[in-house]
């Protein structure tokens, strides 16, 4: 078993009358799986618990703890800080 970050982005409906979507931010998810696209499933189905008609999240990208962890390394201190405190265990 391996520790993932499963990246999302969120999809805000913004139309009453008629559908209009606009992407956001999203999530960042850290999930223990035996592979990747274990992590991304594990994420797609507490998604499913989450996504309604007027906010959804997609995954988008994934990357295991540690090549996600060196990319933080590359980052201004106070950002790669706030990355982490912003991830969600699940």
């Amino acid at each position: 078993m391996e520790n993932y970050i499963v990246h999302c982005q969120g999809l805000e409906q913004y139309g009453d009358e008629q559908d209009w979507y606009k992407f956001k931010f999203g999530t960042s998810y850290q999930v223990t799986a035996a592979s990747a696209n274990n992590a991304i499933a594990y994420v797609l189905l507490k998604l499913g618990e989450i996504n309604n008609d007027w906010w959804m999240e997609y995954p988008t990208t994934v990357s295991t703890w540690q090549n996600w962890n060196d990319y933080l390394l590359t980052l201004d201190d106070d950002l790669a800080q706030s990355k982490r405190n912003n991830v969600v265990k699940l």
